[in-house]
């Protein structure tokens, strides 16, 4: 039979032990979430890149869209 001691001993090292795994795992759904954003960031960069300006658009139009998308870009880029 275990004395109060040991008892004690025994419960904080499964509270310790129970801690480090719930960290653990939080920490490891906090990276996957930040890999999630960042593919997300990824893809909405490659769709906007890929839009184009409506047909018939030239000069000052296009340069002012031309300048839109770069900065939107570079802010999901930041």
């Amino acid at each position: 039979m275990l004395n109060k001691e040991q008892e004690k001993w025994e419960s904080v090292s499964w509270i310790q032990r129970n801690f480090r795994l719930g960290y653990l795992t939080a920490f490891k759904i906090k990276e996957a979430v930040e890999k999630i954003r960042q593919e997300e960031k990824e893809n909405m960069i490659k769709v906007i890149e890929g839009m184009s300006m409506p047909v018939g658009s030239e000069g000052a139009e296009k340069r002012a869209y031309d300048q839109a998308i770069s900065e939107i870009i570079k802010e999901l880029k930041e």
